[in-house]
């Protein structure tokens, strides 16, 4: 058992090196004998620790959880920020253009699974699973459904994984209020550009 366990940082180690996105968390060295109930089962003590040695791993791990790696997401046309609505926190909620101010309702986290998060458990949705140009871009509590998973291209734009289509300041619209919409891609369009920062 010793040593397997001795092996497992460099098995971990084998696997980061052929490009795998795979962490090593050590729970050996969170807990104590005091730790453990009957010298193997932890006690509520010991769960605790447990659950700080886990929350702490994957804080490491950018986009994992939390909202320490949140941007907000700037158009390239307006310059301004990407919104839930009136700070709306209920399914359905769109999202729009608004002068940037770092409200919690701007701070988007892009996950490991190619979701869009703000306030850490709702996540940028295509509406009804929507494929087709003009789909309502809203929030809606994550669910990992491919109208939740967005790709956050190299040329700026930010493509729906489910439809291909481009996250639109609907309209050509710069100001304050313009709606977020689904839009075919077009190439270079700045409507449909956007920063991360």
């Amino acid at each position: 058992m010793n040593s397997f366990n001795a092996a497992i940082p460099g098995i971990v180690q084998s696997k980061v090196n052929a490009g795998k996105n795979v962490h090593l968390v050590d729970m050996h060295s969170a807990l104590t004998a005091a730790d453990l109930d009957d010298g193997v089962h932890p006690t509520a003590a010991g769960y605790d620790k447990m659950a700080a040695v886990w929350y702490s791993a994957l804080q490491s791990v950018p986009g994992s959880v939390g909202t320490a790696d949140s941007t907000e997401i700037v158009g390239a046309q307006s310059g301004r920020c990407l919104e839930v609505t009136g700070l709306g926190t209920a399914n359905g909620a769109d999202v729009q253009l608004w002068d940037c101010w770092g409200g919690s309702n701007q701070r988007w986290t892009y996950t490991v699974g190619k979701q869009l998060m703000v306030y850490g458990d709702k996540c940028l949705d295509a509406y009804g699973q929507g494929t087709s140009n003009g789909t309502a871009v809203v929030i809606w509590d994550c669910n990992g459904q491919a109208n939740q998973q967005w790709n956050v291209n190299a040329d700026g734009t930010i493509t729906g994984v489910q439809s291909g289509l481009c996250l639109d300041a609907s309209g050509w619209g710069t100001s304050n209020g313009t709606k977020v919409t689904l839009w075919t891609c077009g190439g270079g369009q700045v409507n449909q550009q956007w920063t991360r920062r």
